[in-house]
């Protein structure tokens, strides 16, 4: 029910996570993205002309990194096969580690549904996302169910919060 409540809000509110980034992408995530947004082209499906479609600056902890939040679902949509699959889609972070080295610290599958908090000086403030039953965290649920979490970033890791 709470993440319902959220989602709610972030249909009237404005889109937080847009393609806004000052610096390269981590190599990894580049080649992700160009894969995804190959495939969408192909599929004769509308992308982005952003440099880095789907992907927003951010700093985890406030320490001033260029750190990346990745949606695959802001490519080419929601279309299995394009960035996503029949279950959902995937939420990525990097964390700057180094002048130029980035550490994968996020991967989860959404099951497309998701709200994501970021302030204005682009630290996360939350993300509330379910997930499909049978992946990831989700695994003790059946593939009919799903998962509701909240997340956020505090003293150098992920913390969840499971919504009942």
């Amino acid at each position: 029910m709470r993440l319902f409540l959220l989602l709610a809000l972030a249909a009237l509110a404005p889109s937080f996570v847009k393609a806004q980034t000052s610096t390269a992408v981590p190599t990894e995530l580049a080649t992700r993205i160009r894969d995804i947004t190959a495939s969408c082209k192909e599929a004769g499906l509308n992308v982005s002309a952003a440099p880095a479609p789907g992907v927003t600056q951010i700093d985890l902890n406030g320490d001033g990194s260029r750190d990346f939040l990745f949606d695959t679902q802001q490519i080419c949509g929601a279309s299995p096969g394009y960035g996503c699959s029949n279950r959902g889609c995937h939420l990525v972070v990097y964390k700057q580690v180094g002048p130029n080295a980035h550490r994968k610290v996020l991967d989860e599958l959404y099951a497309l549904e998701r709200f994501i908090s970021i302030s204005k000086k682009g630290r996360i403030n939350l993300i509330a996302y379910s997930a499909p039953g049978g992946f990831g965290r989700c695994q003790h649920k059946s593939r009919d169910e799903g998962c509701d979490y909240l997340l956020f970033w505090k003293n150098g890791g992920w913390n969840w919060e499971s919504i009942q």
